[in-house]
Protein backbone atom coordinates (compact mmCIF):
# COMPACT_ATOMS: atom_id res chain seq x y z
CA UNK A 1 0.00 0.00 0.00
CA UNK A 2 1.21 3.14 -1.09
CA UNK A 3 2.22 5.66 1.58
CA UNK A 4 -0.41 8.92 1.94
CA UNK A 5 0.52 12.10 1.26
CA UNK A 6 0.32 14.62 3.85
CA UNK A 7 -1.97 17.66 3.38
CA UNK A 8 0.54 20.76 2.13
CA UNK A 9 0.36 23.62 4.92
CA UNK A 10 -1.22 27.15 3.66
CA UNK A 11 2.53 29.30 3.11
CA UNK A 12 1.87 33.16 3.20
CA UNK A 13 2.86 34.28 -0.25
CA UNK A 14 4.14 38.17 0.41
CA UNK A 15 4.84 40.19 3.55
CA UNK A 16 0.94 40.88 3.99
CA UNK A 17 -0.34 37.30 3.94
CA UNK A 18 2.37 36.68 6.43
CA UNK A 19 1.15 39.47 8.71
CA UNK A 20 -2.21 37.88 8.35
CA UNK A 21 -0.98 34.78 8.94
CA UNK A 22 1.24 35.88 12.28
CA UNK A 23 -1.90 38.27 13.72
CA UNK A 24 -4.32 34.54 13.20
CA UNK A 25 -1.59 32.69 14.99
CA UNK A 26 -1.06 35.50 17.66
CA UNK A 27 -5.29 35.28 17.86
CA UNK A 28 -4.85 31.50 18.49
CA UNK A 29 -1.93 31.89 21.19
CA UNK A 30 -4.65 34.29 22.87
CA UNK A 31 -7.52 32.02 22.67
CA UNK A 32 -5.61 28.94 24.45
CA UNK A 33 -4.29 31.36 26.94
CA UNK A 34 -7.61 31.89 27.85
CA UNK A 35 -8.56 27.85 27.38
CA UNK A 36 -5.95 27.06 30.04
CA UNK A 37 -6.84 30.22 32.05
CA UNK A 38 -10.20 28.76 32.28
CA UNK A 39 -9.28 25.30 32.78
CA UNK A 40 -6.73 26.27 36.03
CA UNK A 41 -9.76 27.92 37.02
CA UNK A 42 -12.36 25.31 37.29
CA UNK A 43 -9.15 22.78 38.49
CA UNK A 44 -8.91 24.98 41.45
CA UNK A 45 -12.56 24.98 42.36
CA UNK A 46 -12.78 21.14 41.90
CA UNK A 47 -9.37 20.99 43.99
CA UNK A 48 -11.68 23.31 46.66
CA UNK A 49 -14.52 21.66 46.76
CA UNK A 50 -12.89 18.25 47.63
CA UNK A 51 -10.68 19.72 50.20
CA UNK A 52 -13.69 20.79 51.42
CA UNK A 53 -15.73 17.65 51.53
CA UNK A 54 -12.48 16.09 53.19
CA UNK A 55 -11.81 18.42 55.52
CA UNK A 56 -14.33 16.89 58.17
CA UNK A 57 -12.74 13.19 57.52
CA UNK A 58 -9.46 15.06 57.94
CA UNK A 59 -10.31 16.25 61.29
CA UNK A 60 -11.54 13.63 62.56
CA UNK A 61 -8.51 11.46 61.62
CA UNK A 62 -7.01 13.51 63.32
CA UNK A 63 -8.83 13.15 66.83
CA UNK A 64 -8.30 9.54 65.94
CA UNK A 65 -4.63 9.89 65.81
CA UNK A 66 -4.32 12.19 68.80
CA UNK A 67 -6.54 9.37 71.24
CA UNK A 68 -4.33 6.58 69.65
CA UNK A 69 -1.40 7.62 69.95
CA UNK A 70 -2.68 8.77 74.09
CA UNK A 71 -3.50 5.44 74.63
CA UNK A 72 -0.52 4.00 72.93
CA UNK A 73 1.84 6.15 75.24
CA UNK A 74 -0.37 5.35 78.33
CA UNK A 75 0.78 1.51 77.83
CA UNK A 76 3.77 1.41 75.64
CA UNK A 77 5.53 -1.05 78.05
CA UNK A 78 3.05 -3.55 77.84
CA UNK A 79 2.47 -3.22 74.07
CA UNK A 80 5.83 -3.29 73.34
CA UNK A 81 6.98 -6.38 76.00
CA UNK A 82 8.91 -3.92 78.13
CA UNK A 83 10.00 -1.54 74.63
CA UNK A 84 11.61 -4.72 72.86
CA UNK A 85 9.89 -3.88 70.21
CA UNK A 86 9.20 -0.86 68.34
CA UNK A 87 6.08 -2.18 66.18
CA UNK A 88 2.38 -3.21 67.32
CA UNK A 89 0.80 -4.83 65.50
CA UNK A 90 -3.44 -4.24 66.08
CA UNK A 91 -4.98 -6.82 63.51
CA UNK A 92 -5.94 -4.23 61.37
CA UNK A 93 -3.05 -2.09 61.08
CA UNK A 94 -0.08 -1.32 63.19
CA UNK A 95 2.12 1.50 65.04
CA UNK A 96 5.68 2.69 65.07
CA UNK A 97 7.77 4.51 67.30
CA UNK A 98 10.82 5.81 65.25
CA UNK A 99 13.71 7.80 66.15
CA UNK A 100 14.45 10.49 63.34
CA UNK A 101 18.12 11.45 62.45
CA UNK A 102 19.55 14.56 63.90
CA UNK A 103 19.32 17.31 61.04
CA UNK A 104 20.37 20.56 60.40
CA UNK A 105 18.52 22.99 60.36
CA UNK A 106 19.15 26.37 59.11
CA UNK A 107 16.71 29.78 59.80
CA UNK A 108 17.41 32.05 56.94
CA UNK A 109 18.87 31.22 53.38
CA UNK A 110 22.21 28.65 53.22
CA UNK A 111 24.01 31.34 50.55
CA UNK A 112 23.90 34.26 53.53
CA UNK A 113 25.00 31.95 56.11
CA UNK A 114 27.90 30.42 53.39
CA UNK A 115 29.24 33.43 52.86
CA UNK A 116 29.17 34.72 56.29
CA UNK A 117 31.65 31.23 56.55
CA UNK A 118 33.50 32.49 53.70
CA UNK A 119 34.41 35.80 54.86
CA UNK A 120 34.86 35.15 58.61
CA UNK A 121 38.45 35.06 60.04
CA UNK A 122 37.63 32.38 62.18
CA UNK A 123 39.25 29.10 60.17
CA UNK A 124 37.27 26.45 62.16
CA UNK A 125 34.50 27.30 60.95
CA UNK A 126 35.63 26.91 56.82
CA UNK A 127 35.08 22.90 57.59
CA UNK A 128 31.51 23.52 57.49
CA UNK A 129 30.99 24.37 53.67
CA UNK A 130 32.14 22.68 50.86
CA UNK A 131 33.24 22.83 47.38
CA UNK A 132 31.65 21.85 44.66
CA UNK A 133 33.49 21.17 41.28
CA UNK A 134 31.19 21.47 37.90
CA UNK A 135 32.39 21.64 34.15
CA UNK A 136 33.45 24.63 33.25
CA UNK A 137 31.48 24.92 29.87
CA UNK A 138 33.20 28.31 29.01
CA UNK A 139 36.49 26.93 28.98
CA UNK A 140 35.94 24.09 27.10
CA UNK A 141 34.45 26.05 24.19
CA UNK A 142 37.58 28.47 24.40
CA UNK A 143 39.84 25.62 23.91
CA UNK A 144 38.26 22.95 21.41
CA UNK A 145 41.80 21.60 20.30
CA UNK A 146 42.00 20.16 23.44
CA UNK A 147 39.05 18.18 23.85
CA UNK A 148 40.21 14.68 22.90
CA UNK A 149 41.61 14.65 26.55
CA UNK A 150 38.08 14.91 28.11
CA UNK A 151 36.63 11.57 27.14
CA UNK A 152 32.87 11.42 26.52
CA UNK A 153 32.13 15.98 25.66
CA UNK A 154 31.79 16.97 22.22
CA UNK A 155 30.88 20.24 21.70
CA UNK A 156 27.78 20.30 19.65
CA UNK A 157 27.31 22.07 16.58
CA UNK A 158 25.21 25.47 16.61
CA UNK A 159 22.21 25.89 14.89
CA UNK A 160 19.57 28.52 14.35
CA UNK A 161 16.04 27.98 15.83
CA UNK A 162 13.26 29.67 14.10
CA UNK A 163 10.57 31.61 16.79
CA UNK A 164 7.49 33.08 16.12
CA UNK A 165 6.88 35.89 18.90
CA UNK A 166 3.55 37.94 18.17
CA UNK A 167 3.04 41.20 19.75
CA UNK A 168 -0.03 40.88 21.61
CA UNK A 169 -0.30 44.75 22.26
CA UNK A 170 -0.70 45.01 18.55
CA UNK A 171 -3.02 42.42 17.79
CA UNK A 172 -6.75 43.59 18.10
CA UNK A 173 -8.96 41.48 20.20
CA UNK A 174 -12.01 40.86 18.31
CA UNK A 175 -9.61 38.89 15.79
CA UNK A 176 -10.72 35.76 15.42
CA UNK A 177 -8.91 32.42 15.61
CA UNK A 178 -10.19 31.07 12.40
CA UNK A 179 -7.52 28.25 11.89
CA UNK A 180 -9.16 26.50 15.33
CA UNK A 181 -12.81 26.11 13.96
Amino acid sequence: MAPKKSKANPVPQDRAQASKALAEFAAIEREIDQLEIEMNGLIAEVKKDYFDRALPLRQKADVLEEGLQTYCEANRDDLTKGRKSKTVSFGVGKVEWRIQPKKVVINGKEETLVDYIRHSEDDDLKKFIRATFELNRVEVLRHPDELAKLPGVEIADSYETFQIKPDSAKIPDDLPAEAAQ
